[in-house]
């Protein structure tokens, strides 16, 4: 039973879709007026679903004049604390801009300082650290001390970190 309806089904899709029942395939369409019209009703349709959907859309009425636009803002959803916060993210955002573009934040020879190095020579203690054009921020104390006790003469160390860029080294 249900094999038969939906033959039928079919059967009525193809009774729909070609001019002829007994025809295999659909009759082309003639060029000229009788497509273009109805590729614009096609395109006509598409238009008027579009303005529909658009039609539900809420949008802002026009304010014409300063007192009303005051009165447009606090009655909006706008309010100062989004304009606060939108302040305190820009400045977030050039804060971090600036520590990972400027050269203060970034560590070179000149910003290690080591304590204690009678019987070591710093440019060779230097030459045992990977840090250089490394962001201080970007830096683990751990990670320093355990190059620098790489070194042979050095027994035990200790790694201070400071803003800007700056590396304590103090060996034993």
């Amino acid at each position: 039973m249900a094999e038969a309806h939906s033959q039928t089904r079919s059967q009525a899709r193809q009774k729909k879709q070609y001019a002829g029942a007994n025809r295999a395939e659909p009759l082309p369409i003639p060029p000229g007026p009788h497509r273009r019209a109805g590729r614009k009703r096609g395109i006509s349709r598409g238009m008027r679903r579009f303005e529909s959907a658009l039609g539900r859309v809420d949008l802002p009425t026009r304010v014409s004049s300063g007192k009303h636009l005051l009165t447009h803002l606090r009655t909006s959803t706008w309010h100062l604390s989004k304009l606060a916060s939108a302040l305190l993210l820009a400045g977030v955002i050039t804060a971090l801009y600036s520590i990972h573009t400027q050269d203060d934040w970034f560590v070179y020879a000149e910003d290690i300082r080591f304590e204690n190095t009678t019987y070591l020579d710093a440019p060779e203690l230097h030459a045992q650290l990977d840090i250089q054009g490394w962001n201080i921020l970007w830096l683990r104390p751990e990670a320093v001390r355990e190059q620098i006790l790489n070194h042979a003469g050095v027994t035990d160390a200790h790694v201070r970190l400071g803003l800007p860029g700056q590396v304590e080294i103090t060996v034993s």
